[in-house]
Parts: C-alpha cells; sequence; structure tokens
C-alpha cells in the first residue's frame, strides 16, 4: 500500500457545530464509515500524523474555480444589514498551485457521499496530479463495477491497507476515531468550546499506532487507554456522568439457532427480548443454549425481557386475555431458564393503561414505554419516568424507541444526545434494539470503546438498569386514548378476508367460555366434584385468544363445538331451564317455541316481569340476579300461573312505521329503511339517527363520498305484545346511482327495554380496495356538535378525542340532556367522521363477513356492564324442579360500576372448595366499595395478586355480613383497578360439602 504523508477528511460543513446529523441512513453510514476509516493504525504508523478534516468547499483547484469559490463565499459571509456586498480584502481566496501541493501532495483523502456535492470538479484530477489518492465512499452498497465502497471495511480493502495487524486493535482504534467524534460534537455543539490538547492526543495516537503495527499489544493497548483518557477527561470537563447503554437483542421463534448462540459468545451485557413462545421453543429446540442463557443470566451478563406469551392486538381483547398472555409468557422464562422476567417489553404494538398495574402486580421490576411497531403512543419528557396506570398502579419504565443498532444514523449524533439530556436530566440513558448478529460498525466501535473506560457510557442488561435508575417518586400517567393501535391498517394491509370478523368471533366465543367458566363455578356449589377442570378451560381460552395471533389465519371451527358440548355438559348437573351467566342483575329478552294456547303473564316480584304466547311463539323478559337459575321452562310457568288473554296494543303502529315501549318510540324511514329518529314521550327533538353506507374517497380530487340508502321493501313484524321489529331492504347506491351493494335491516324493540335490536345483512357488495379509508359503515348522526364520545377501552369507560375509535363494547354519545351507547357485540373499528356522526365499521378491505348485529341502548347507567350482558348468553337447558333449599344462584353483585371478570373455584388436597378467586374490575373511575353477596358462608376474604399470592387481608366485620343462607361481603377497590380477591368458606360449609359428596 502506499505511504501518504496526510490522512484528510473532507466534510460539507465548515465547522464541527455544523456537522451534519440529519440525511439519510446511507449518508450516515458514508459519513461515519469515512471518519472512523481514517483511524485504521496502519494509514496513521505510515503517515506518522492523526487523521484531520477540512471543509469540501477547500477543494479549490484552478483559477476558475478559486473565482467561482470568491463569489459563493462573497454571498455566503459577506452582505451588509442593507443588502449591499462587501468584502474584507484580506481574505486570500486565489489559487496558488504551490500552496495546492503543499497541502494535498501524497496525500490520503476521503470523501464521503454528503461532501461529494460541495467538491470541485476539477480537485481528483488535481490531486492525483500531486500525488494525493482520492476515495470516494459511497451512500450506495456498490459502485458501477459491484465494489463494495459503502462499509468501512469495503474502501479500506479496495486502497489496500495493511492487513495483518491485529483485528482487535484495528478495532478498538476504529472505536477511538468514533469517540472523538462523539466528544468533538458533544462539546462543540452543545457548549461550543474544547480543551482537548490535539498535540499531544494525536501523538499518543501515533504511538499506539506504531506499536500496533509492530505486532507490540501491550503498549499499542496503554497508549489506546491514555488517548480514551485524555477524551474522558474533556468530557467530563463538562459532562461528568456517564450514560447507560443497553442492548436490546430480538429473539423471534424463526430466528437461527446460530445467531442466537453467536450472542451468547460475546461477554458484552446485553437482553434477550422474547415472548413466552419463544423462549419456550428456543427450549425445546435447544436444551443446550437454555442452559448457556441460565448460566450466563447467573452470571449477570445477560438477562431476559419478556413479553406476553403471543403478542396479540391487545387493545381490542379482553383485560383476561391480555393477563393470560403475560402471566404465561413469564411462566415459559421461568421454566426454561430457570427465573422469571423482570423486565417486560412487547415488540409489536400492544402497550395500554392497565399494563401498568398489572405489571406491578406480577411483580415486574421495570418496563419498556416503547413499541417498535407502527401506531402511537404518548411520549415522555424524560427516559426514565415511573409509568402509572389508570388504577393508580405503576411501574418504572424508559419512555424512549430504541435506537436502531443496525443503523448508523442512531449513532451519528450520538454525543449530542447524551449531552442534551443530561443538560435536561441529568442522566442519560440509550436503549438500542436489534435482531441477532445484526449490528452496524457504529455499534461494535461503541460497544469496543467500553473496553477502555466510560467516555460515553456503560453496558449493562436491563435488568440492571431498573435495579439502579433513579426512581423520579412521581407518576406519568396518560390518558386511554393516547394509544393508538395500528391493528386496523394492518389487518386490511395484510389482505385478510377476516380483519372485523376475526375480533367478533373472539368475543362471541369468549364470553361464550366466560359463561361456561362462571357455570362451573356454580355447579361446583352443588357438587363435590369439579364440572369442568381448571386445564381444559385454560386450554380452551388459550386456542379462543391464539385465533387472534394473525389475520390470515383461519377460523377454528372446532371452538364452537368445544364450547356447546360444555354448556351441555354443565347444564345437565345444574338441572334447570335457565342461567343468566353474569354474576348481576339483567333484564334479558327470550324469544321461544310456543308450547300452550294464547295468553299473558306478568310477575313484577317474579323473574318473569312480561310473557306472551301464541300459537307461533313464546317471548319474555326476563329479570334475573346475578348467576341465577330458572329452573323451569317458561311455558310451564305461564301455563300455572292463569294466564290472562292476550290484549291488544301492539308495540308497532303500522301506519306510522314506528316502533313503541314505554320508554321512548323509534320511527322508521320508509324511503331510506334505516331508523329516522328516536324520540321520547312529551319532548321535542331527536336523539339519533342511523343509516347503513358505503363510504369512498375519490382517488383525484380526494372527496369523501357516502352512498345513500333506498328502500325498496318495507314489513312491519308484531311478534307479540312484549316484542316488535320492522324489517327493510333495498339498495345502496353511489353518486351516480349505481348499485353498490344490497342490505335487509332489521329493527327490533321489547318492553321494559331501553336497547333497540339492530341486525343487519348486507349483500353484493362492491369490492373494495386496500384503503382504510374505503369501508361499508352503520352509522349514526345526532344533533349536538358539542357532544363528547366514551368507549370501552381494556374494560373501562373512558372519554375518547381521536377520530379513529376501537371500541369491541359500546361506544356512548353523552349529550347535554341526554345520551345513547352503541353497544357494539364485538365489532371494534370506529370512525368519528365528524363533530355529529359515528361510523361503526363493517366491511372494509376483504372482509367476508356479512351479517352483523348490535344494540343502541338509550338513557342507559353503567354501560359497560350493560353492553358485558348483552354479548353474555343466556343458557338453556333441559328443565329440573328448584332446589328446596333455594340455592338458585351463586353470588350476586351489587355495584353498577364494576364487573366480574373471572371466577374460579379453589380446591384442597382433599379435593373439597374451599373458596373461590374472583377477579374485579371497576369500569367507571368511580372507586368505592363492592358488594357481593354470596350463597355460601365466608369466613374470610383476602385481596391476592395474579399469581395467587397475599397482599392483605379484608375484614369481613364477624356476623353483621352474615346470615344462615348466604355472606355480604365489601371489597375496597380504587377507579378503574382489576383486582383478584379470594373468597374462603367458613370449615362448616366446606365439610357439609365433603360429606354429601361422599354419601
Amino acid at each position: 500500500m502506499k505511504k501518504f504523508s496526510q490522512l484528510i477528511l473532507l466534510l460539507p460543513c465548515e465547522s464541527l457545530e455544523e456537522f451534519p446529523v440529519h440525511g439519510s441512513r446511507g449518508d450516515a453510514r458514508s459519513l461515519l464509515a469515512a471518519w472512523t476509516g481514517l483511524w485504521h493504525p496502519g494509514l496513521i504508523a505510515d503517515s506518522g500524523a492523526g487523521p484531520q478534516w477540512r471543509t469540501a468547499s477547500d477543494t479549490v483547484s484552478s483559477e476558475q474555480e478559486a473565482e467561482q469559490h470568491r463569489q459563493n463565499f462573497i454571498q455566503q459571509h459577506y452582505y451588509d444589514d442593507d443588502g449591499t456586498a462587501s468584502f474584507d480584502s484580506q481574505v486570500d481566496l486565489d489559487f496558488d498551485p504551490e500552496v495546492f501541493q503543499a497541502r494535498w501532495g501524497e496525500s490520503l483523502v476521503v470523501i464521503p457521499e454528503p461532501a461529494i456535492g460541495k467538491v470541485f470538479d476539477g480537485f481528483k484530477a488535481a490531486a492525483s496530479g500531486v500525488g494525493a489518492s482520492v476515495v470516494h465512499v459511497m451512500s450506495a452498497d456498490q459502485d458501477a463495477s459491484g465494489n463494495d465502497v459503502s462499509s468501512r471495511a469495503g474502501w479500506l480493502r479496495e486502497l489496500g491497507v495493511d492487513s495483518s495487524i491485529d483485528a482487535e486493535l484495528v478495532e478498538d482504534f476504529f472505536a477511538l476515531g468514533y469517540v472523538r467524534l462523539q466528544v468533538e460534537m458533544m462539546t462543540r455543539k452543545l457548549r461550543y468550546s474544547s480543551e482537548l490538547d490535539c498535540d499531544r492526543f494525536d501523538q499518543v495516537v501515533v504511538e499506539a499506532a506504531v506499536a500496533a503495527s509492530q505486532n507490540d499489544v501491550e503498549t499499542c493497548k496503554q497508549k489506546l487507554q491514555s488517548a480514551f483518557d485524555q477524551l474522558s477527561e474533556e468530557k467530563n470537563r463538562y459532562y461528568p456522568v456517564a450514560a447507560d447503554f443497553v442492548d436490546m437483542v430480538l429473539v423471534a421463534e424463526s430466528n437461527r439457532q446460530e445467531s442466537i448462540d453467536a450472542e451468547l459468545n460475546s461477554d458484552s451485557p446485553k437482553s434477550f427480548v422474547m415472548t413466552g413462545a419463544a423462549m419456550r421453543q428456543l427450549a425445546e429446540k435447544s436444551p443446550e443454549t437454555a442452559s448457556r442463557m441460565k448460566t450466563k443470566i447467573e452470571d449477570e451478563s445477560l438477562c431476559i425481557v419478556c413479553g406476553p406469551e403471543y403478542e396479540l392486538p391487545d387493545n381490542v381483547l379482553a383485560i383476561e386475555s391480555i393477563l393470560n398472555q403475560v402471566v404465561r409468557g413469564r411462566e415459559s422464562c421461568e421454566v426454561s431458564v430457570g427465573s422469571p422476567a423482570k423486565v417486560f417489553m412487547r415488540r409489536r404494538f400492544g402497550l395500554n393503561v392497565a399494563l401498568p398495574g398489572m405489571l406491578e402486580n406480577l411483580g415486574f421490576s421495570g418496563a419498556i414505554h416503547a413499541t417498535l411497531d407502527q401506531g402511537k403512543i404518548p411520549s415522555s419528557f424524560s427516559n426514565s419516568m415511573r409509568w402509572m396506570g389508570v388504577d393508580g398502579g405503576a411501574v418504572l419504565a424508559v419512555g424512549q424507541v430504541p435506537l436502531d443498532a443496525a443503523n448508523d444514523k442512531s449513532f451519528l449524533d450520538l454525543g449530542v444526545r447524551i449531552g442534551s439530556e443530561l443538560d435536561s436530566a441529568h442522566v442519560s440513558t440509550v436503549f438500542f434494539a436489534r435482531w441477532p448478529t445484526q449490528t452496524c460498525d457504529s455499534f461494535q466501535d461503541l460497544r469496543n470503546a467500553t473496553k477502555y473506560g466510560s467516555v460515553l457510557g456503560d453496558f449493562s442488561d436491563a435488568e440492571t438498569y431498573f435495579e439502579n435508575v433513579y426512581d423520579p417518586g412521581y407518576g406519568d400517567s396518560y390518558e386511554a386514548d393516547e394509544y393508538e393501535s395500528p391493528w386496523f391498517s394492518q389487518s386490511i394491509a395484510s389482505g385478510s378476508s377476516r380483519p372485523i370478523s376475526m375480533i367478533v368471533e373472539y368475543w362471541k366465543h369468549w364470553y361464550h367460555l366466560a359463561a361456561i367458566r362462571n357455570l362451573a363455578s356454580l355447579t361446583k356449589l352443588d357438587s363435590s366434584e369439579p364440572a369442568v377442570d381448571a386445564e381444559t378451560l385454560m386450554e380452551l381460552q388459550n386456542r379462543v385468544e391464539l385465533q387472534t395471533r394473525k389475520w390470515d389465519s383461519d377460523p377454528d371451527d372446532s371452538i364452537e363445538t368445544d364450547l356447546a358440548k360444555l354448556t351441555s355438559q354443565l347444564m345437565s348437573k345444574l338441572n334447570c331451564q335457565y342461567v343468566n351467566s353474569v354474576p348481576w342483575r339483567r333484564i334479558a329478552y327470550l324469544a321461544l317455541e310456543s308450547k300452550g294456547s294464547p295468553g299473558e303473564m306478568h310477575d313484577n316480584d317474579g323473574p318473569i316481569k312480561h310473557a306472551s304466547r301464541d300459537s307461533k311463539r313464546c317471548d319474555a323478559i326476563v329479570a334475573l340476579s346475578g348467576f341465577a337459575k330458572l329452573p323451569s321452562d317458561i311455558n310451564a310457568m305461564i301455563d300455572s300461573s292463569n294466564p290472562v288473554a292476550v290484549r291488544e296494543g301492539p308495540l308497532v303502529d303500522d301506519g306510522e312505521s314506528i316502533l313503541r315501549n314505554e320508554l321512548f318510540e323509534v320511527r322508521m324511514d320508509r324511503e331510506s329503511g334505516g331508523i329516522r329518529g328516536v324520540h321520547f314521550y312529551g319532548k321535542r327533538g331527536n336523539l339519533f339517527s342511523q343509516r347503513i353506507a358505503v363510504r369512498s374517497v375519490d382517488s383525484n380530487s380526494k372527496e369523501v363520498v357516502y352512498s345513500k340508502m333506498e328502500c325498496d321493501s318495507f314489513e312491519v313484524m308484531t311478534l307479540s305484545r312484549i316484542a316488535s321489529q320492522i324489517k327493510t331492504s333495498g339498495r345502496l347506491l353511489g353518486p351516480d346511482e349505481e348499485v353498490l351493494g344490497n342490505f335487509v335491516q332489521t329493527v327490533g324493540l321489547q318492553r321494559g327495554r331501553n336497547v333497540i335490536d339492530v341486525e343487519i345483512e348486507l349483500s353484493d357488495i362492491r369490492p373494495l380496495d386496500g384503503s382504510v379509508k374505503n369501508y361499508v359503515a352503520n352509522r349514526i348522526a345526532w344533533s349536538e356538535d358539542t357532544a363528547e364520545l366514551y368507549c370501552d377501552i381494556q374494560g373501562g369507560r373512558h372519554p375518547v378525542r381521536r377520530p379513529s375509535i376501537e371500541a369491541p363494547h359500546f361506544v356512548e354519545v353523552v349529550q347535554d340532556e341526554n345520551r345513547f351507547a352503541l353497544l357494539t357485540h364485538g365489532l371494534p373499528w370506529h370512525r368519528r367522521a365528524s363533530k355529529k356522526m359515528l361510523d361503526s365499521i363493517l366491511v372494509a378491505g376483504k372482509e367476508s363477513r356479512r351479517k352483523f348485529r348490535f344494540g343502541i341502548a338509550v338513557n342507559a347507567d353503567a354501560v359497560m356492564q350493560l353492553a358485558v350482558s348483552e354479548m353474555h348468553p343466556i343458557l338453556t337447558g333441559t328443565g329440573g324442579e328448584a332446589s328446596a333449599d333455594g340455592a338458585n344462584w351463586l353470588f350476586h353483585l351489587a355495584n353498577r360500576n364494576v364487573i366480574v371478570t373471572w371466577t374460579s373455584a379453589v380446591f384442597d388436597d382433599d379435593c373439597r372448595c374451599t373458596g373461590m378467586r374472583v377477579r374485579l374490575q371497576e369500569t367507571d373511575g368511580r372507586g368505592g366499595d363492592v358488594k357481593l353477596y354470596c350463597r355460601k358462608i365466608v369466613d374470610s376474604v383476602r385481596i391476592e395478586s395474579f399469581s395467587d399470592q397475599l397482599i392483605r387481608d379484608i375484614s369481613t366485620n364477624g356476623d353483621d355480613n352474615s346470615s344462615e343462607s348466604f355472606s355480604v361481603v365489601e371489597v375496597p377497590i380504587a377507579a378503574h383497578e382489576f383486582l383478584q380477591i379470594h373468597l374462603r368458606w367458613a370449615e362448616t360449609d366446606s365439610t357439609n360439602e365433603a360429606d354429601e359428596g361422599k354419601q
């Protein structure tokens, strides 16, 4: 290789204060490869001098270019305040060949891509003429000849640099060059000064390079240490605190085993970010790798940052699904490597306001409040924070998105980033994320620099970081609607045929499963053996949840079959006709087969509020307490109650197309087939209107166009005196009267219920493109543009202010005097199209579902509880007799702002049921005491963690809350809190139960 007298880098700036840091990824790679490559010890040893940089505008190589440079310089630097040009005669911009020879002769000149545009055209030829070598480090991976000229190794190889020098020492020199750049930028850009003794520093660097070229490793490392110490001294004058670096290695189920083993061969502290499924798969496929990971964890050079078992679209799933996946993920980690994960992170979107309290409850010490996916999450004012959930629970967290360790752009201004954070927060933390073995040269430089001290910072694993990080003592809390997921757009982009129906089916199966779990708890009180074992329920729950893992997955039809089998099995044990599967009072409409002569039944004190039967059908409005059983068939109850004759006065007026009950009336539109309005008796004004519409955006004008409904058939259906429907059918017409699809809509109303039932069936829908802006929607409009919207987010009722809404249970519109709520029955995606309109998306992309069902509740209290009730099935059996002891209920929840999300019977070693675990969630943001009426005598109540560990005992106040047949339990609950309680039966109850079983 030719020896050079100078090592020169050309930069597109006049000073390091102007160093370009906002270019593309390729530009950053080119800049850093050019800068650090000049620090190769072979180049430094041969030249006898350290690298230097010059501005690219100094490359004047002729009189013509000098004149051009003079004019450019004057325009940039010498304008008076009045706009006239002035010139300082002392500025010498003339071209002198001898000066050019002295400045550039026998030099190595490296030009990164961002500087190439500022280099004069004749410079390369002129420099070659004086013995210089000019290297262009491109931003592209290859030049026209196919040579790698963008990487550091590529252009050095093309230059023919000495490759006999110890490779580790060469990497250390590159690290020194990178740190020199970052320290210079940190001090000059942020402090506009530098006190580094450049001559002394360069002398030490040259001595180190000479030692390296002579293979004197010990002397070389001593000199390198001295050089790093000088940089550390320079940095510490302004920033005496070292930054914290955390290396996050993303390990997925698809990663190759070799890449994971290569990461384990490195001694640098790192953190493996894994889902529970990836951890479990790794341990099953390679027990040796899992054993090495366990050893590394014990040596504190590795930690596992665990996510859920599978990364599901949590923002539209049940809070119990979120909890189950987090718990399973942590358990998989503990089983695989012997210790549970203490730090939580999701790679895909899925953060929400329920997570902090959940993670704190489970014992996590830290979390990453960021994802590497699309979507929006609220930003934090500082890197380290106490992330607070809506329930008051909090966990230490890092509030920055990890930098891409494979992207040189992440490292271009790292020193400035660190200095700015130290200025504002006095601490600096940088998390890097990467796939196994996927890094850039700059990341390796940063890691190699830590061998010589913490000039810029130190690497640690995530667990160690959270053990030592400063706890601010106050929480950063965010609104629930600040977390905006990308699930809808991603589902459409995937080309899935189930972007909507997958979530609808999930909720249908979820509440059927929840009803079965509640039934299993109910049957245990009447039997000495578990009706369904916990493993069967958990296996079925996992299958239901995994249906949402991939948008393009096929539906598992066996889930429906298995749910039906379990329901039949449990109902036969209960020996009754109907069961309310929720633990609070609900009013439900039952449509049954007629088994007798026409008649009616009214019973204000009993569970059957209204019943009406004709020759074809039997309709009933029932009011059931929590987990209540109705033993006998309603037809038989009508026969035994001396029914009165059916009276006139249907709920529907055929002439006016109006559905009525005692609360309000629903006026249908004969022209469109939609709901024209909902009105209260004795009051003026319309509460809301409803239509079906196809939304499209013109590709040229970007104008939003909605179709119109045209009704072709209007059918009034008087089902009975307590239930009536209006069925309409017609076409959806575009702006040019073209048919975009057909619809059939059925609107139903019952006596005693404030819920309007709506069923929609679509057909012949014109294909939609893959845009989220084009869809078929149910449109609801209201009159007040100041109306506030609320929706369910992770089971709680929260205000929503953004246009896109994710709400699988309800969207509530609150106006000045009245309110209504769309009970979505699992429909997840909604959009506030304007201040007075809401679109609930029915069909988008390639969605194949064409039948939809939802409700609209008018002036309903406790909307979340109502929405859950509407989605919970009333389970039916073969009938039976009432229990002699009146044991027709399990327990009843008195509060309207609380829901029960999970129940499970507790057994001792002798298989005796000794109590029950129940999870409660406050939904409306109103803390207080939850009152539970339980059919068993409760001896004690404990609040537990989700891992069944005792948090505290709750006093049951002795006999004040108990009677001979039931107990009353009061449990304190905070606003939006999600907690687990353990009800423990009195000893006499469980003993009697065991004796009955033996008999």
